[in-house]
């Protein structure tokens, strides 16, 4: 029952670097252009293995391996390929795309070994810190690139049930364990192509005769030892146009639970729409700090967070909204209450539900988060809260900023920025060409306003926490329509450690997983339509739109046959897919 599913949760297209075939003390990269596996002309050199035992036998040609796979029912004999010298892999993703040629679907997982160790106590990684897989389902005649988060890396294991996850986290059916893999010391990589298993073989992955498969590339890190020695000089990013200036020094410690805000007609306090929102990792900072001033000021703000009692990954984070009482606790997570004279808590507002009381503010830094980047940064949603750090970081989209405007008559403008870079520290509008500039008021809901100014046609000048000035001019407001879209974006500060790739569907989540009647998707706000297939590629449920409205969609799986399924959902510019069984 072992790696019984492998979920395409982590896997995000990327685009492989354009270096030749090498190997390094801090990286690979073989595209198999060279008829012999990459060595550096030395001692260090890179050997596959795998073709003994008659299970595979391949070749390498002018750009890729060529590998035919003969495994038995329920086989999971692996391939791979050693270093002749350990190699470090700190602060780098693997990176793999490869084409099943046959008919057939397979299933292929890889794994990553430390120390040269073996067997049973191998220091080995088979997923992420949050339990995304290295490896998926890959349909017959279907081409994957796929990028694997090595850097907290853990051995996944599939279990019956959380009894059987023994010192471990149980994410989904699979258990988390932490097996001592060094990353400093990578000794080899490996990986099992199966058949695609399904009810019909007791979940077993099916026999595999001749089957072809063609690895285009596999790579990590960089091959060039001294491009760490010459960003090293630079850290503050102030010459580096790539990384714009130093980050500000803006970080805190919160508590975190979890909530849906992004559903159809409901845009937070930061009054973002749910088309200009970027991903599914958000949160609502707590009221005290994000409305110390009255204006919403770290609306659009990113934050690098961090959870190191829990799984220990970097993700990044969008502020869209705000946690009205989030900072109200005490060191144990009770709130702390306002007392009157007599030592009664005292009463602000009466609602349906009872009395409100008065609370006390203890600390800033709590973020509520999106049900997808709690999982990414917790672990499982019935851990219910947790503890991390944060920081500020720029935002790691590329594509331009948007005015959205509230109000475009002649007489007045509200207009609110979205999908900044960088936190908005002003905005001015002009009414004659940008001769002068009136700064215009920042409200509680994110909004900026600018009564009592005549003349159709306005200019903006935005500028970020950084200084740095863009300019979206000559606008005819009360013909503008809803938003308008800058030629260009901020130029992002220091650079961050977050793998969290935006705009993508890859961090999609399915729950319950299994299901049985009914099966609940979270984090569509990319998502355009989706639709479920069956393991044959055949679709069983089809295309629902979604026109990116809703977070989250619950569909009926009650006349779906017992099996494994794929859920594919479709963005304007992406896609991702989402595998699931049906009990």
């Amino acid at each position: 029952m072992k790696n019984l599913l492998f979920a395409l949760l982590g896997a995000a297209t990327i685009s492989l670097s354009a270096q030749d075939d090498c190997v390094s003390a801090t990286g690979f990269n073989d595209s198999f252009d060279a008829s012999e596996a990459p060595s550096d002309g030395g001692t260090l050199s890179l050997g596959y293995w795998g073709s003994e035992d008659g299970v595979y036998s391949f070749t390498r040609n002018s750009g890729d391996l060529d590998v035919a796979v003969n495994q038995a029912f329920n086989g999971w004999v692996p391939m791979g390929f050693s270093f002749s010298e350990l190699i470090n892999l700190t602060g780098n993703t693997l990176d793999v795309s490869l084409t099943n040629d046959g008919s057939e679907g397979i299933q292929v997982g890889f794994s990553l070994i430390s120390n040269n160790t073996t067997g049973a106590d191998a220091q080995r990684i088979t997923a992420s810190g949050t339990g995304s897989l290295f490896g998926g389902i890959v349909p017959g005649g279907s081409t994957v690139t796929l990028s694997f988060d090595i850097a907290n890396g853990r051995k996944s294991t599939w279990v019956a049930s959380s009894a059987d996850c023994i010192d471990g986290t149980m994410v989904g059916s699979y258990c988390l364990t932490d097996e001592g893999f060094d990353i400093t010391k990578v000794s080899g990589i490996e990986w099992t192509i199966n058949g695609q298993a399904s009810a019909e073989t007791s979940w077993s992955p099916p026999e595999l005769i001749n089957h072809p498969v063609t690895i285009h590339s596999i790579q990590s890190g960089s091959c060039n030892d001294d491009d760490s020695d010459d960003d090293d000089d630079d850290d503050s990013g102030d010459d580096d146009d790539s990384s714009g200036k130093p980050c500000t020094d803006l970080s805190y410690s919160g508590r975190a639970t979890y909530y849906n805000l992004i559903e159809y007609g409901n845009t937070g306090k930061c009054s973002f729409h749910t088309p200009d929102l970027q991903g599914t990792y958000y949160g609502a900072l707590d009221k005290g700090l994000l409305q110390e001033d009255g204006d919403a000021k770290y609306c659009g703000m990113c934050v690098e967070a961090i959870a190191p009692d829990f799984l220990n990954e970097a993700i990044t984070i969008q502020i869209v909204d705000e946690c009205p009482d989030c900072a109200d606790r005490d060191a144990d997570g009770n709130k702390m209450y306002k007392l009157d004279a007599d030592g009664n808590k005292i009463i602000v507002e009466t609602t349906a539900d009872g009395p409100v009381y008065e609370v006390i503010n203890t600390e800033f830094g709590d973020i509520d988060l999106s049900p997808a980047a709690f999982e990414a940064l917790i672990g499982p949603l019935s851990i219910g809260v947790g503890s991390f750090d944060w920081h500020e970081v720029s935002c790691p989209w590329e594509t331009p900023l948007k005015v959205l405007f509230a109000s475009n008559e002649t007489w007045y403008t509200k207009v609110f920025i979205a999908n900044s870079v960088n936190r908005i520290k002003s905005v001015e509008i002009s009414n004659n060409g940008g001769s002068s500039w009136e700064n215009m008021t920042r409200k509680p809901d994110n909004g900026f306003e600018k009564g009592t100014y005549g003349n159709d046609v306005k200019s903006f000048r935005i500028t970020d926490i950084y200084d740095e000035v863009i300019y979206v001019n000559n606008i005819n407001v009360p013909s503008a329509g809803p938003s308008k879209t800058a030629d260009e974006n901020f130029p992002a500060c220091g650079l961050t450690t977050s793998q969290y790739e935006v705009n993508t569907l890859d961090y999609v989540v399915a729950f319950p997983n299994p299901a049985n009647t009914s099966i609940i998707f979270d984090g569509l706000e990319d998502a355009t339509s989706i639709e479920i297939l069956n393991y044959s590629g055949q679709v069983v449920v089809p295309n629902k739109d979604l026109n990116k409205q809703y977070s989250q969609v619950s569909l009926d799986i009650s006349s779906l046959a017992p099996g494994i399924y794929v859920a594919k959902m479709t963005g304007v510019q992406n896609t991702g897919v989402v595998t699931f069984v049906k009990k």
